[in-house]
């Protein structure tokens, strides 16, 4: 009993030095941490606290052949790592994810073309994760298919077709989802939960739509660069999302309440009339319909660049931020605001790679079509120098 005593008393005491040591920013940091009706809120000044790195990049797999039919992947192709290193890829094309080991062994194919139990109908709005126990999750349509981690089909959850199709699955089986909102004239993009079977539980935020204002009062025949929801899954039962208006990301648990909030202080960056100017230039180039002078009298960017488009989550919690760049910038690479699971700004991070899938366990994933193969390709890199980004 003693013995069984003492050995509680160490993983509390061990339990309560980690959880200071999280709550304790580190030296150097110039930021600032609230506690505000129990959230978390880290104010991060603009500057990271380890500087500026480039990610070392060395190819360790490629995945994607015009003379495998298991392997052939038309185009913008997306992929999902789980714990064990394997790989699933899904493309649009083909209705199907083909799921592949850690060294690039096929092994299965999940879902074809269909409207029944585990059919896919709607590919180019479709989005997929998978929770801890490996089973996969796949959202397609109105219905967010359940397998198991063999890929057996299990069951469909009813969800909403409005939306991104951008969600988590939450430990207890709470889905937390994007969504849109309609009044009047007006549409919001929100995150709800719902609950294991699909209905309704509360919403958790909402966000004034800027692209769907300026389409309804502007009518601009192309809306880009506007900001739109991001929401991605983070660790075990928790999300991320933000609204990259502002650079700020919501950390929620798995009963949708408010755990984290991470702020950075950052100007925004006004969108200038070469950026416009080049953006007019492609769509007549393509043969858009209208002149450039009713192009230029249209709504077709926002005032502001938004912050970000994308959030990645590793194996440690850490929060790589993807970085919406100006489209007169010649690098075709990736920028990323790196923080720790904690929220504070590591590192400015960039890379050469611009179509980047998954960033993890010191690999990053990547997209790039191959003229010769006329395929895409997925193509693993090591990080060389994964150690040095900063972990607390």
């Amino acid at each position: 009993m003693i013995k069984r005593a003492g050995a509680a008393a160490v993983l509390l005491f061990a339990g309560i030095f980690r959880s200071l040591c999280a709550q304790t920013p580190p030296p150097g940091w110039k930021g600032a941490i609230e506690i505000r009706e129990g959230v978390r809120i880290v104010k991060n000044p603009a500057q990271p606290l380890y500087g500026r790195i480039a990610l070392a990049l060395e190819t360790d797999l490629v995945i994607g052949d015009d003379k495998d039919e298991r392997a052939l992947f038309y185009r913008k192709i997306s992929a999902a790592v789980d714990r064990s290193g394997n790989i699933l890829i899904w493309d649009p094309d083909s209705f199907r994810i083909q799921k592949f080991d850690a060294s690039g062994r096929y092994l299965q194919s999940i879902g074809k073309k269909g409207e029944g139990p585990g059919e896919f109908m709607s590919p180019y709005q479709l989005s997929y994760q998978m929770d801890e126990a490996g089973r996969l999750f796949v959202w397609d349509n109105a219905k967010i298919h359940k397998f198991s981690p063999e890929g057996k089909y299990e069951r469909s959850i009813v969800s909403s077709a409005s939306g991104n199709r951008q969600f988590a699955i939450g430990s207890a089986g709470s889905i937390i989802r994007d969504g849109w909102e309609f009044d009047k004239d007006r549409m919001s993009e929100t995150v709800v939960l719902t609950d294991g079977k699909g209905k309704f539980a509360k919403k958790i935020a909402g966000f004034p739509s800027q692209k769907f204002e300026a389409f309804m009062k502007d009518k601009p025949r192309f809306s880009v660069f506007y900001p739109e929801l991001v929401l991605r899954p983070w660790t075990r039962d928790r999300a991320l999302f933000g609204y990259p208006s502002e650079h700020r990301i919501t950390g929620v648990d798995g009963r949708g309440e408010t755990t984290l909030i991470i702020e950075k202080d950052e100007a925004p960056v006004k969108f200038t009339s070469g950026e416009k100017s080049k953006l007019i230039d492609e769509f007549l180039a393509g043969k858009a319909d209208g002149s450039r002078a009713d192009l230029e009298r249209q709504k077709l960017v926002p005032d502001f660049w938004p912050f970000f488009d994308a959030f990645f989550a590793d194996d440690r919690g850490r929060i790589f931020v993807r970085r919406m760049r100006s489209n007169l910038d010649p690098d075709p690479g990736t920028v990323f605001d790196l923080f720790s699971e904690e929220g504070i700004f590591l590192r400015e991070i960039t890379v050469a790679e611009a179509d980047c899938l998954v960033l993890t366990n010191g690999f990053l994933y990547s997209r790039k079509y191959n003229k010769e193969k006329e395929c895409d390709q997925l193509f693993r890199y090591r990080i060389k120098n994964w150690e040095a980004l900063g972990v607390r």
